[in-house]
C-alpha cells in the first residue's frame, strides 16, 4: 500500500513496469479507436445510429407485444425483435470485416490494458517493505471500506456515520 495507506504501492518496479504497460496501452486503445473512427468515413457513425434506431424500434415491438390480447400480433412483433437483432449482427459483422485491422487494434489494446491493469491493482505483488521490518504494521486491503474489520472499531453498528442514517 502507499503512503497514505489508500493507494497501492507503485515502488516496485514490477508494478511500475505493469503500469506504465497499461498507459501504454490505453493510449493505443484511443489511438486505434480514433483511427477506426476516422477510416470508417461515415460508417461507424452510420452503425452507431443504426444500432440506436434498431433499439428504439425494439423498445416499441416488445412494448407491443407485451401489451396486446391478440397472439399473432405478439408473434409478429418478437419476429420485429428478432430480425432486429439479426440486423444489428450482421451490421457489426460486416463493420468488423470492412475494418478488421482497426477492430482487432482496438480488441488487442483493450485485453492488454485490463490484463496490466489487473496486474497492478491485484494485491499478488509484494509490497516494498510491509511487514519486513519487526514492528511494522501491514496496512488492510481495502481500508476505504467503512465496515472492513481492520478499519471500522468493535462497536461499529453502534457508532459512526453508519449508525446515524445519513448516507
Amino acid at each position: 500500500m502507499g503512503g497514505n495507506g489508500t493507494t497501492p504501492d507503485a515502488s516496485t518496479p514490477a508494478r511500475r513496469r505493469w503500469a506504465w504497460t497499461a498507459l501504454a496501452a490505453l493510449a493505443g486503445l484511443v489511438i486505434a479507436l480514433a483511427a477506426v473512427v476516422a477510416r470508417s468515413r461515415g460508417t461507424l457513425l452510420a452503425l452507431v445510429l443504426a444500432a440506436a434506431l434498431y433499439l428504439v424500434l425494439a423498445a416499441a415491438a416488445s412494448w407491443w407485444a407485451f401489451t396486446t390480447r391478440k397472439t399473432w400480433k405478439r408473434w409478429l412483433n418478437l419476429a420485429v425483435i428478432a430480425f432486429l437483432v439479426v440486423a444489428l449482427v450482421v451490421d457489426v459483422v460486416a463493420f468488423s470485416l470492412w475494418h478488421a485491422g482497426g477492430v482487432l487494434a482496438i480488441v488487442v489494446a483493450a485485453l492488454v490494458y485490463a490484463l496490466a491493469a489487473r496486474q497492478v491493482l491485484s494485491g499478488d505483488m509484494p509490497a516494498a517493505s510491509a511487514g519486513t521490518v519487526p514492528g511494522d504494521v501491514i496496512p488492510p486491503a481495502r481500508p476505504w471500506l467503512p465496515w472492513a474489520r481492520s478499519a471500522a472499531p468493535s462497536s461499529a453498528s453502534t457508532s459512526g456515520w453508519w449508525a446515524t442514517g445519513c448516507s
